[in-house]
């Protein structure tokens, strides 16, 4: 499962690696660190990709809930599925 905490971690070992490398003049050390860079860049990717998915599932889900709710005339259950309605469309507006 990708991580952005992962993702951030590993580009910044790589900033921090490439830099040194630039300092010290360790041309593999630089060329590590912005390969190191580039995977991190991608994890931030990938997890900002999977929250998203999530947060189209979550808003579908609360669709459903609250059809259900309306047919059913029941509240709760309506509120549930707007419960879940916002809570997707926020996942997917942090993960755009």
């Amino acid at each position: 499962m990708a991580s952005r905490l992962r993702g951030n971690t590993e580009y910044y070992m790589g900033a921090i690696e490439e830099n040194a490398g630039k300092i010290l003049g360790n041309k593999d050390w630089e060329t590590a660190g912005v390969e190191r860079k580039t995977k991190g860049q991608a994890e931030i990717e990938a997890a900002k990709t999977q929250g998203y998915q999530e947060g189209l599932g979550d808003k579908a889900k609360g669709s459903a809930q609250q059809a259900a709710g309306d047919i059913k005339g029941d509240t709760s259950q309506k509120s549930k599925g707007m419960a879940n309605d916002l809570s997707g469309e926020a996942k997917m507006r942090t993960n755009k």
